[in-house]
């Protein structure tokens, strides 16, 4: 019988997307009651569904090898799933609005998204890189 081991990156995914952030939430939540206890809400439910997401992505594409297509698909999508998390994060608008009593807040966090956006693409170009190289080193027969 196999024995379910999680790996340190679904470990450290499990951490930085679902624990952290939920306690800062509920945090936020208990300690300013005035603010709305439903958008918190609204916002962790999509932070624990996409983090569980990550999570699994994560676990999973540590079975494959480096240059296989689906190791390469799992690092993208982990990257897409980390960018949605982001906009779940910030209440999936390229704005934070909240209402504080009688007070009206608003935070424009887009320039924020654009910068997670273009290191999301180098992101990308790293892996689509990284799976080239590989492939062509197994291809070759272990020789660079």
């Amino acid at each position: 019988m196999r024995v379910f081991q999680p790996t340190r990156k679904a470990l450290f995914a499990l951490f930085v997307y679902i624990i952290i952030p939920s306690y800062a939430i509920l945090l936020t939540m208990f300690n300013y009651p005035d603010l709305s206890k439903s958008r918190f809400i609204e916002i962790m439910k999509w932070i624990i569904l996409i983090g569980v997401v990550l999570i699994i992505i994560s676990q999973v594409q540590v079975r494959y090898e480096r240059g296989s297509i689906k190791r390469y698909l799992l690092n993208v999508a982990y990257v897409v799933a980390s960018l949605l998390w982001l906009l779940a994060l910030f209440g999936g608008k390229p704005y934070i609005q909240q209402y504080w009593g009688e007070y009206e807040f608003r935070i424009v966090v887009w320039k924020i998204l654009l910068i997670a956006v273009a290191v999301a693409a180098l992101n990308v170009l790293y892996f689509t890189l990284e799976y080239a190289v590989y492939r062509s080193t197994n291809a070759a027969g272990g020789e660079a």
